[in-house]
């Protein structure tokens, strides 16, 4: 079977974020990459009101 430019591609991108994930691991507990790993990451959709952002993110991020 002939591998194509796309598989080599992919394949190359997946050994790239297995490498900088096992990076960020190594880190210290308090680097700044290694904090970003436990951030709870939203889908805004229309049930998430105003008052649920302010609540997660703080106050006045709507005060514009």
């Amino acid at each position: 079977m002939q591998r194509t430019v796309a598989d080599a591609a992919l394949e190359a991108t997946i050994q790239n974020r297995l490498r900088w994930y096992g990076h960020v691991l190594r880190e210290k507990d308090d680097d700044w990459v290694k904090k970003c790993m436990e951030y709870e990451v939203w889908v805004l959709d229309q049930e998430k009101t105003k008052e649920d952002l302010e609540k997660c993110c703080g106050k006045g991020l709507f005060s514009m």
